[in-house]
């Protein structure tokens, strides 16, 4: 996200011109006719007053508004998003429809990933089924299966990645680990910090397990790390 120096200047320069021609027109008129004059009509005063009145009032109120568009500027250019856009490259890919063999899908994805760690300059690769920032897709409750509580579980996000993903997106693991080859036939998730600090307050959900929703049944999903909070929905959400 950066500005457009473009878009900047064009939007900059009617202010810019109108403050100029304000000030510069005014003191010039009263440096050629000197003091004004002692005779000038009371009507003509309280109209000059209430002009000033209301050009203040119209500054008052822009650099309101420029100051409030430039902190969200700054809060949404420099805040953290749980993921990095340097040097980063995302592509879409989708198996041909007609493979349906589950087995055959993951060793197009696995030799792909593979492939793409081999290239140059390449330093990390991993793969997700929805990017951050393009909304949420699988949408199923957050629900602890030590819990005896008997209110209704809140609703996650949930997303497949593979290994190697928080460190290709940016993304900080705060504790605990990122996925390893070796945990593709365990059920283990990754939780984000928001889930961590709301579903297990005053304690580590390392180690501990959560309910996973897959075609209507429920499994049990070990909690092996901890990562920072990532925007999924849009770059203020």
């Amino acid at each position: 996200l950066r500005l457009n120096s473009a878009v900047w200047f064009a939007a900059m320069l009617p202010p810019v011109l109108t403050a100029v021609i304000c000030a510069v027109l005014p003191l010039w008129q009263t440096y050629t006719t000197g003091v004004a004059r002692a005779q000038e009509a009371r009507s003509a005063r309280r109209m000059r007053q209430a002009l000033m009145f209301f050009a203040t009032a119209s500054t008052l109120a822009l650099v309101s508004i420029a100051g409030s568009m430039l902190f969200h500027y700054v809060r949404i250019r420099f805040s953290g998003h749980g993921f990095s856009t340097s040097r980063v490259s995302t592509l879409h890919i989708g198996v041909p429809c007609c493979n349906s063999d589950v087995e055959a899908n993951q060793r197009i994805h696995r030799t792909l990933l593979d492939r793409l760690r081999k290239a140059p300059g390449v330093e990390a690769v991993g793969s997700s089924n929805r990017l951050p920032l393009l909304g949420e897709s699988w949408i199923n409750p957050l629900e602890r299966v030590d819990s005896a509580s008997s209110q209704a579980a809140p609703a996650g996000s949930w997303r497949f990645v593979s290994p190697g993903y928080f460190d290709a997106a940016g993304t900080r693991v705060l504790a605990g680990r990122d996925f390893a080859e070796s945990d593709r036939d365990d059920r283990v998730a990754v939780v984000s910090k928001r889930v961590a600090d709301e579903m297990f307050p005053g304690e580590t959900p390392l180690d501990k397990f959560l309910y996973q929703r897959e075609n209507g049944q429920k499994y049990r999903a070990r909690i092996i790390g901890i990562v920072e909070n990532a925007k999924a929905k849009g770059i203020e959400n």
